[in-house]
Parts: structure tokens; C-alpha cells; sequence
């Protein structure tokens, strides 16, 4: 599954270490506006209580997946990056 996305993304594997400072560092900023949205959202939302909490819920399993795929791609990243000259 991952080679067909990287042939579909058109993803040259392996990166330059910029390139993968930059997608660790997105998908940091990504866990980060998801938790800090969740409690705010639930106070001052305008929907019910069950849709409040249903998306609050979104926006953490969404954290969970960016943090996640920030983890990998640290645990990984001896592979994914190409040495510059």
C-alpha cells in the first residue's frame, strides 16, 4: 500500500534532511492545533452536546494519527533521508 502512494504522490524516497525537518515538524503543528481546538470547541460550540463531543473526539483521533505519523517518520528516519554532498 505505501509503494502505490508513493508512486501516486510522486515521492522520491529518500528525502533531503530540510524536506524532513519539515514534514516532522508539520505534522507537530497538526497535534498541536488539534488539542488546542478539542476544549474550545467543546465550550463555545453552537451544535448540541453529542455533536460537540463527536467531533471533539475527530480532532483528537486526528492528533493521535499526525502524532503517530510523526513518531514513525522519527523512528524511520535513518532510512528516509538522503545524505547531502
Amino acid at each position: 500500500m505505501s509503494d502505490l502512494l508513493i508512486k501516486l504522490l510522486r515521492i522520491r524516497l529518500p528525502v533531503p534532511k530540510r524536506m524532513f525537518d519539515f514534514w516532522v515538524g508539520l505534522f507537530a503543528d497538526i497535534v498541536k492545533a488539534a488539542l488546542l481546538a478539542v476544549i474550545p470547541y467543546l465550550w463555545f460550540g453552537e451544535s448540541g452536546l453529542a455533536i460537540r463531543v463527536f467531533n471533539g473526539l475527530c480532532l483528537l483521533v486526528i492528533a493521535y494519527i499526525a502524532h503517530f505519523s510523526a513518531y514513525n517518520l522519527c523512528r524511520h528516519e535513518h532510512s528516509l533521508i538522503r545524505e547531502e554532498d
